[in-house]
């Protein structure tokens, strides 16, 4: 593991590329933990994101379930059908919201002879219960569930309150967890796959500047790369920043400076023998002008 350590640290510097070429291609084993640990960490950071702003939204639903539904209010489906106790039927409530502009209504209608599905259309999101079908609309997108075919169930506002009071969060924490189990592999998988393409990009990049790189130590060295980014995006994340093609600037950036380092140090390490050479020659003296005064 300290070789994985070592490498958070290594994929920073603008020599990794040279050296991943000369030595640390050979070390497989490392490469293949680290870019297990790279995808791990995002997904959990990922994960822990999407727990901390469900969690933010605890004491807003429960507001809303307070002063939305009726006390001793009653929802159950029995035997296909939707049955409602102490709730208004027919109703309607909806939500503006001013900065945005965008609306949400909740409506029931067990009878179906005031409102019906277009009624959805005037907002941004709602839902509609029916006697024999709920509506959904999301993302301008609505889907219908029929009650037919469930099991029969109910629930009351106070049972509702004393769910997000006692499960919500051991709810949210466990859709996290799984989540991030599905997270991980989908990440390795896709980023894998896109690794080909930038392995691509880096030999383009490295053949414009005159470097010679096998393919498959360009795939490798892509998949260390990796770290760059994703440790961008996981610092990003608290603060919802969007940055249009983030991944691809960083890639290129990270690329450019390893083979320019790479450029220099070939040419100084060329020109190097050189010098020397010219410098013991100019030490020594010419046989050609040595007279016999100076052999005395």
């Amino acid at each position: 593991m300290n070789n994985v350590w070592r490498r958070c640290t290594e994929v920073w510097k603008v020599d990794f590329l040279a050296r991943f070429l000369a030595d640390l291609h050979k070390d497989l084993r490392t490469t293949i933990i680290f870019w297990i640990s790279i995808n791990l960490i995002f997904a959990g950071a990922l994960s822990v994101s999407m727990l901390v702003a469900i969690l933010g939204i605890k004491g807003e639903l429960r507001n809303i379930t307070q002063s939305v539904i009726p006390d001793h209010a009653r929802i159950a489906v029995e035997d296909g059908a939707l049955r409602i106790q102490n709730i208004p039927d027919p109703s309607l409530q909806d939500f503006h919201e001013d900065d945005t502009g965008d609306s949400a209504v909740i409506i029931v209608d067990t009878h179906g002879d005031t409102y019906d599905i277009t009624t959805l259309d005037t907002y941004t999101e709602g839902v509609a219960f029916f006697s024999d079908k709920m509506y959904v609309k999301m993302d301008d997108k609505i889907e219908s569930i029929a009650y037919q075919g469930l099991p029969n169930f109910g629930i009351s506002k106070e049972k509702l309150l004393e769910g997000i009071d006692r499960y919500f969060v051991a709810t949210v924490v466990a859709i996290s967890v799984v989540a991030m189990i599905i997270l991980w592999p989908a990440l390795m998988i896709g980023r894998s796959i896109m690794a080909l393409w930038w392995a691509a990009i880096l030999l383009i990049v490295a053949r414009i500047m005159h470097v010679e790189i096998p393919y498959r130590t360009a795939y490798l060295s892509v998949l260390n790369f990796y770290f760059v980014p994703t440790l961008v995006m996981i610092v990003l994340i608290p603060f919802a920043f969007d940055v249009p093609y983030l991944t691809s600037a960083i890639f290129l950036a990270v690329f450019i400076a390893n083979i320019i380092w790479m450029n220099r140090n070939t040419q100084a390490e060329t020109a190097s023998p050189t010098r020397t050479t010219d410098s013991k020659t100019a030490a020594q003296p010419d046989a050609r002008h040595i007279t016999p005064s100076d052999r005395d």
